[in-house]
């Protein structure tokens, strides 16, 4: 126990707070693209039952699609904001919680922006992307 309550809503919270962080201590250089890396056990389960990939059990406060829609919501968001300042290119790690609704959840942003010249995508399930 950390002391600090904790659930989805500030998880959002944070993610949005620590990309305009970014971004403001960016200011002053001339920034032609932004990387944003999206993943890294985003959902944190990958079904039904609030288990990981390989199944262990996660204490999570949402279902899944609740879960998924909140992370979408959450992406649009932060890539919406860095579009005020630069090109931007998402770029998926695949993780091990939710390799599967992680990755379907960057596929799903990818379609989301599939006609915005200012935003590219890197969505592949590979562990390493150059």
């Amino acid at each position: 126990m950390t002391g600090d309550y904790y659930n989805s809503q500030r998880a959002v919270e944070r993610a949005i707070e620590g990309v305009k962080g970014i971004v403001q201590k960016s200011s002053g250089f001339n920034i032609e693209k932004i990387v944003f890396v999206v993943g890294n056990d985003v959902l944190n389960t990958d079904n039904i039952h609030k288990a990981t990939t390989k199944g262990t059990a996660q204490d999570t406060d949402l279902h899944w699609y609740k879960a998924f829609k909140v992370g979408l919501d959450c992406y649009v968001s932060c890539v919406d904001y860095l579009l005020g300042f630069a090109d931007v290119e998402v770029i998926h790690c695949p993780s091990n919680h939710d390799y599967i609704t992680g990755t379907l959840l960057a596929e799903t942003l990818a379609v989301y922006y599939r006609n915005h010249k200012n935003v590219t995508f890197q969505t592949g399930p590979k562990y390493r992307k150059y």
